[in-house]
């Protein structure tokens, strides 16, 4: 967007190529600007133009420009900008314009005016409401003096239904804070068992709901639509044919009779009324990517602007140049509605101001195959659908391409050009600069060459970073508040992301090397040189990863996989936390991506969980220093307090005094932390596997950030939702927790409490003390249930010999505890078997109404 005070706005284009302009507006005498990416190519102009260019085209979405950037807007808000803001020197002229654009372009007067047949179900029994919805519609004078305001397409309002809350779908949206002065905590509880912790809500099937009144067009809608197939089928027909236009075909704006030396068209963004050749070369002269069928007599054939010799003028949006180039040329565009061909020629007129052909092409919001002399691009809007069709849905650029060209020709019997891999190249290019766009990069000068390693990366928002979320004198809190200010890191290796080796592929690398998720390609292979062969160092299990690190048949494969570093808490992938693995999981490759994951990192405490913590923190710091000496990793080491863990569900697979000393499940400070965030984020990048294998080097790194930059993103903007549901449990479980530990507390004299506190502080400073959470002895030193129950029933045949126990009794105290030790348990397996989701069988049935 041009920031100049002054702003030469061609707004509509009539059909005998007559320009008209509006003096020079400046933007801040009250005059609004507008501009629409679908027309003019971001074109700016006023309101009351844009009102007029669109009155065919009511779904484009229009920008508006607020003085600093350009905002989604509406079109009902460019024409209640026209009120009171229209100059008086301006409404002459507008008049005009709207009393040529009127004549040149009347309304359609053979497009009838649109009917909606109401169907009314007794199934509803529905209230009546006086609420109406409408359209509201503004018209201008030809005069351009007033503006004429209304309702249209008036209908009642359905009243609103009243359904019951759903246990676990969003209710903490809802939730308003319990009182400070409350003592009472059942509301927290309440709202605690209907939501969860987890980022998916389980399934609404799993949740206890009300019973309400059905209503067969909320709970069967496929039920009501049966019996209008038919009427359907013959609307869909209709829409095929000439539609309302059967009697007497002719042109919408025009009145140009078919038959008469008039071909008719119809395009099918614009709408389905009949337009003439006159008409379509026209109305499209600004939007050269519409489609258009031809009526024949009979059906309608494809048509395209170039078979109607259609020259658009670059430069100017489609508008007339004073002094254009006299060479008229073919170039393909791509575009969301196929592949087009058309006749363009450039601008030489001094508005461009000597701009070359590639700047005129990017001015018109296409994307360039080429660098030189391009006849082949691609529109931002097709690069951005296809961006997020792969970052969502793992739609590859074969297959989007394939797309494209069946929209252009679906019985693929004609020549759509192949541009597969020029495709390829602008999408790539494109995300790339959409990044450096989102980072301000482009503000500063030369801003991508002087951009810090992982400076395009998007970063944990909660994580705590040092003038951003942290206050003043962090640094010198106690230490129970340390925790607070603590940085949670998980780090793994996945398998799955593997790539292959191509004898007679070409130089690719990346276009953002150490820009973003993976680390600097160069000191990286630098650094895996020196470390050919690894020696084993393993004190605990071995896993599989481990064990095959040297064997792992490598034959054809550039990488295994890949090894990362993200956020143990929220799983957004740190800047330079990504790097390939060229033979297994080693740790030479481990640490430097944990080292280039803690570049600009300025907290003090870090806990790192590792699923093979306990043998990869034994030589870190030695091989940290090493790296430190001989690569450009400025990481230091001995400026953090770390601490290590082991993912809580790969802690099982340890021993038992290797859990009690690592688990996450007993670190200070983590809270609920499972430390297995990054088995979730390979979760998402593994069905990426299967279209980075075969790329190139380079490719593969970038398809590869694109995901992870949109995973990061996705995290972050739900984390107010996410930490709004963790904070109503954890308030919840604490209250629990406290109640419980409080009821034990009060049954334990101080004599053991003491003890017990020493235990605990002893552990805190040395792990390798008994750990006060974990039985001495592990799982099997304790007694067993039967054991219990032998000692107490000899006990009891004691008593009974010796006379200290009454025999007439039903039932013993001991046979008592253990029929209530039974009862409970099968209670609970009630409980579970009434709320499962699964089916139950009639023999489950019976079983559950005898217990």
């Amino acid at each position: 967007m041009d920031t100049d005070d002054e702003w030469h706005v061609i707004h509509i284009q009539c059909l005998q190529d007559d320009p008209l302009h509006l003096a020079p507006l400046a933007t801040g005498d009250g005059v609004v600007l507008f501009r629409c990416g679908d027309c003019l190519a971001g074109m700016p102009a006023c309101a009351s133009c844009m009102c007029i260019a669109h009155q065919q085209w009511p779904l484009q979405a229009p920008e508006e420009w607020n003085g600093c950037f350009w905002k989604r807007a509406r079109l009902a808000i460019c024409a209640c900008a026209l009120r009171g803001r229209l100059p008086a020197q301006m409404a002459q002229r507008f008049g005009e314009i709207s009393r040529q654009a009127l004549s040149v372009y009347p309304p359609p007067s053979k497009m009838a005016p649109g009917c909606r047949n109401e169907f009314y179900f007794d199934d509803d029994d529905l209230p009546d409401s006086q609420n109406l919805l409408a359209d509201h519609s503004i018209s201008i004078s030809q005069d351009g003096l007033q503006t004429v305001s209304g309702l249209m397409n008036l209908r009642g309002n359905k009243q609103t239904r009243l359904t019951a809350p759903n246990k676990l779908a969003n209710t903490y949206a809802d939730w308003t804070p319990v009182q400070d002065d409350s003592d009472d905590d059942t509301n927290f509880s309440a709202i605690a068992d209907t939501v969860t912790s987890y980022d998916v809500s389980p399934d609404v099937n799993d949740a206890d709901v009300l019973k309400r009144k059905c209503y067969k067009s909320l709970d069967q809608p496929m039920s009501l639509w049966r019996p209008l197939k038919q009427f359907f089928l013959e609307s869909l027909l209709c829409c095929h044919g000439l539609g309302n236009y059967t009697a007497e075909p002719a042109c919408a704006f025009c009145d140009a009779k078919y038959g008469d030396g008039a071909w008719l068209f119809r395009c099918l963004q614009c709408g389905n009324y009949l337009q003439c050749k006159a008409c379509v070369l026209g109305q499209h002269a600004t939007t050269p990517l519409h489609t258009f069928k031809e009526w024949n007599g009979a059906h309608w054939t494809e048509a395209t602007l170039t078979q109607l010799e259609f020259v658009y003028q670059m430069g100017h949006h489609g508008l007339p140049c004073d002094f254009p180039k006299p060479e008229e040329r073919l170039m393909v565009v791509m575009d969301v509605t196929g592949v087009h061909t058309l006749q363009y020629r450039y601008c030489k007129c001094e508005r461009q101001q000597g701009k070359s052909t590639l700047h005129q092409v990017l001015d018109n919001g296409w994307y360039p195959a080429t660098i030189t002399d391009p006849d082949t691009c691609a529109t931002f809007a097709v690069l951005d659908h296809f961006r997020l069709l792969n970052v969502v849905g793992n739609v590859n650029v074969h297959d989007y391409v394939g797309v494209l060209e069946r929209l252009t020709d679906p019985l693929r019997m004609g020549s759509v050009p192949d541009h597969y891999k020029g495709f390829g190249r602008m999408s790539r290019q494109y995300t790339f600069l959409l990044r450096a766009e989102r980072a301000g990069r482009a503000h500063k000068e030369n801003g991508i060459q002087t951009t810090k390693p992982g400076g395009l990366a998007v970063t944990c928002w909660p994580c705590p970073q040092d003038g951003r979320n942290m206050p003043e004198g962090w640094r010198d809190v106690k230490p129970k508040y340390q925790f607070l200010y603590m940085l949670l890191l998980a780090m793994d290796a996945n398998s799955r992301l593997k790539n292959r080796l191509w004898g007679n592929e070409h130089q690719d690398p990346s276009l953002g090397s150490g820009l973003r998720y993976f680390v600097e390609e160069r000191g990286f292979k630098e650094h895996i040189k020196n470390y050919v062969a690894e020696k084993d160092v393993s004190t605990c299990i071995v896993f599989a990863a481990l064990l095959q690190k040297e064997t792992w048949l490598t034959t054809g494969l550039r990488c295994l996989g890949v090894g990362g570093c993200v956020c143990a808490r929220q799983g957004v992938v740190r800047p330079q936390g990504l790097g390939d693995l060229q033979k297994g999981e080693r740790y030479a490759n481990m640490d430097y991506i944990f080292l280039s994951a803690l570049i600009g990192v300025t907290v003090l405490w870090l806990m790192i969980s590792y699923d093979i913590a306990c043998q990869w923190q034994v030589h870190l710091l030695p091989c940290a220093k090493k790296i430190k000496e001989t690569t450009t990793v400025p990481t230091d080491l001995d400026q953090f307090e770390i601490q290590f863990a082991l993912p809580v569900w790969h802690a099982a697979a340890h021993k038992a005094s290797c859990q009690t000393q690592n688990s996450l499940s007993y670190a200070a400070g983590v809270g609920r932390t499972d430390g297995e965030r990054i088995e979730r984020t390979w979760a998402v990048l593994n069905p990426l596997g299967f279209s980075t294998k075969e790329m190139g080097y380079g490719a593969r790194h970038d398809a590869i950030e694109d995901r992870v930059d949109h995973l990061n993103f996705e995290k972050n903007v739900s984390q107010g939702d996410t930490l709004a549901r963790k904070l109503i449990v954890a308030i919840a479980e604490r209250d629990k927790q406290v109640e419980g530990f409080c009821e034990v507390d009060r049954t334990l004299s101080s004599r053991l409490r003491i003890a017990w506190e020493k235990r605990i502080t002893d552990w805190l400073v040395d792990k390798t003390q008994p750990n006060p959470y974990c039985l001495e002895g592990g799982k099997g030193a304790g007694p067993t249930e039967a054991a219990v129950f032998l000692e107490l029933k000899t006990a009891e045949a004691l008593e009974v010999a010796e006379g200290r126990e009454h025999v007439d009794m039903k039932s013993t105290a001991l046979a008592f505890i253990r029929a209530g030790l039974q009862l409970e348990q099968a209670q609970l397996r009630i409980k579970v078997e009434v709320k499962g989701v699964t089916l139950i069988t009639a023999n489950q049935a019976s079983e559950i109404q005898e217990m």
